[in-house]
C-alpha cells in the first residue's frame, strides 16, 4: 500500500506575507499596525463613547415608550 507523507504545510497566502519580496517590509508602522488589527487609542475612544450614547438613547425611548403604555 502506498503512503504520502507531508513535510511542509503552510496556511493559504503564507508565500504573500513571508517571501523575500514581500510588501510587509515597505509598510509603516502605523500602516502594519491595521494590517495586524490594531486601532488608534482615539478611534476605540470614539467607537466606545458612540456605543454609550446610543444605548443611553435606546434605554431613554424605551422607558418613555414604557411609560406611555401603563
Amino acid at each position: 500500500m502506498a503512503s504520502i507523507t507531508i513535510c511542509d504545510i503552510r496556511p493559504v497566502g503564507y508565500d504573500l506575507l513571508f517571501d523575500g519580496e514581500s510588501y510587509m517590509t515597505e509598510l509603516s508602522s502605523n500602516e502594519l499596525d491595521r494590517v495586524i488589527g490594531g486601532t488608534e487609542p482615539v478611534s476605540l475612544f470614539l467607537i466606545g463613547a458612540g456605543t454609550v450614547v446610543a444605548a443611553g438613547a435606546l434605554g431613554y425611548a424605551t422607558g418613555k415608550l414604557i411609560k406611555a403604555i401603563f
